[in-house]
């Protein structure tokens, strides 16, 4: 069976194959509308739908069709498309896995029909208001795509919300939508485009997209939990909290890294606060190479996760499969090997962060303790002690970051890294933090990288035990001179 839909307003069909055409065109097609777009529905033999373009005779409505019986009786199906100059229409598409859902584009629009076409809605989104001139749905992935005129071509991902709207479940106070499987893509090598090439694209969201319905507006937004096969929270994220379908993505790691926020002025450089950058604010940043892919967290492995939706009081629970990148060779065994690797360099991290964000508190202290005593009559005896203190204190902040960051300087190479910038490096390596395409196969931990990792861990347990020991012997010493002197002491804890 062929359909056949041409410049001049005519619907033909052949059942045997192209020997003989059967003229069934509507009866209220518009002269000379062109068929812009037909589709033959996979649920049905005799249903089909076209869309009718009918600018070029200044016909400037939409015009929609779709037949039950093979052509022998149509029915329009355009109610609820706003009429205007740019309303005539130029693709339909039904949805392969909803029947009844169909997807419709007009001159500067697309819409969306639950009803097989009885009612439609607008599904602008981001969408410019281009001409669509073609409709398709990736099936693999549940993709809308839209050709336009002029702007390209735009892809709505997921469409599975669309597909489960409406149901029974959405009428509960929040609904989690099953998500679709989500793979855990490895980033690759970039293909390189030939100079003056105007094309562009845009990837789509990286991760698991997880959409939910909620009955009403939840002030505040939702909360999404993760947890592993082994019912171990790894994540948590919030998301929108708008009445009906909302989104929002995971993008399939753990969370973040701690971050460093320096209080301190370095002995070397008294005027970075002046910077433009820093005026106003309490703390600054560890600035370095490489820092926002970095920090983002460890990759999590391939298997079953659970996600659970909490707002308004309602709770919901999905399933989410995390799939493999087909592309690389790794086994899962090598991944979930490279994860705990990581996940324990991770670990690494926040532990430093948090020892260098203690230090900074206690530095902050002393700095400002110094300006007060240089105001009172016993101040030269007890700045003296503070500024013994104060010296041990760096010394052990310098083992775990070194001078160049904590002057938020990323540019200067003046001296080995110390732990905390070691352990990022090596993060990027075992890992992706990096961004960069080494460890693209997800093989294992090398016999090198265990290696470097327990000079590390040896490295760190040095600097601990300096930082225990200034936690246990310095500051409590100069607490004591303070406290003989009528001040009070340095918080450390």
């Amino acid at each position: 069976m062929i359909w056949a839909g041409s410049n001049d307003g005519l619907i033909h069909v052949t059942r045997d194959g192209g020997k003989t055409w059967t003229n069934v065109t509507p009866p209220a097609m518009p002269s000379w509308g062109t068929v812009s777009m037909m589709d033959a529905s996979r649920y049905e033999a005799g249903r089909c739908y076209i869309a009718v373009d009918g600018h070029q005779e200044n016909v400037r409505d939409p015009y929609l069709f779709k037949t039950m019986d093979f052509g022998a009786t149509w029915t329009r199906i355009d109610s609820g498309i706003p009429r205007s100059p740019l309303s005539y229409t130029s693709a339909i598409k039904e949805d392969p896995v909803r029947k009844g859902l169909l997807f419709a584009g007009t001159a500067n629009a697309v819409y969306v029909s639950f009803d097989d076409g009885a009612g439609w809605q607008p599904l602008q989104a981001n969408l410019p208001q281009a001409c669509i001139t073609w409709i398709a749905i990736q099936e693999h992935f549940g993709d809308l795509v839209v050709g336009t005129n002029g702007r390209g071509i735009w892809i709505m991902d997921d469409i599975s919300p669309l597909r489960a709207y409406g149901s029974a479940a959405s009428s509960a106070g929040a609904t989690l939508l099953k998500p679709r499987s989500a793979f855990r893509f490895k980033q690759r090598q970039a293909i390189d485009t030939l100079p003056g090439d105007n094309s562009r694209s845009e990837s789509g969201p990286a991760g698991a997209v997880i959409n939910y319905v909620l009955k009403d507006a939840v002030p505040g937004g939702a909360t999404i939990e993760v947890f592993d096969a082994a019912g171990t929270k790894v994540r948590s994220l919030r998301g929108p909290g708008n009445k009906g379908l909302n989104r929002t993505v995971w993008n399939l790691r753990g969370e973040s890294f701690l971050s460093v926020e320096l209080r301190t002025t370095p002995d070397f450089h008294p005027h970075v606060w002046e910077e433009k950058r820093f005026r106003g604010r309490e703390t600054r940043p560890v600035s370095h190479w490489g820092i926002g892919n970095t920090m983002s967290g460890v990759l999590l492995p391939p298997g079953t996760y659970k996600v659970r939706l909490t707002a308004g009081g309602t709770t919901s629970e999905q399933t989410l499969d995390v799939l493999k990148d087909p592309n690389s060779q790794g086994t899962i065994e090598d991944i979930k090997a490279m994860t705990a690797l990581w996940t324990s360099v991770g670990q690494d991290i926040n532990e430093v962060v948090t020892i260098i964000n203690r230090l900074e508190w206690i530095g902050k202290q002393m700095e400002d303790m110094n300006k007060i005593l240089a105001a009172v009559k016993n101040g030269p005896a007890l700045r003296s002690a503070l500024a013994e203190a104060h010296n041990e204190m760096r010394t052990v902040e310098r083992l775990f970051l070194e001078d160049q960051l904590l002057a938020s300087d990323p540019k200067s190479y003046r001296e080995e890294m110390a732990i905390y910038q070691k352990l990022l490096w090596f993060s990027g390596e075992v890992g992706t933090g990096a961004g960069d395409i080494r460890n693209t196969e997800d093989n294992g931990p090398t016999s090198q990288q265990i290696e470097v990792y327990e000079l590390f861990k040896k490295r760190l347990a040095e600097a601990r035990a300096a930082f225990d020991k200034l936690l246990a012997e310095t500051i409590p010493a100069f607490n004591k001179t303070l406290q003989a002197a009528g001040f009070g002491s340095v918080i450390w804890r």
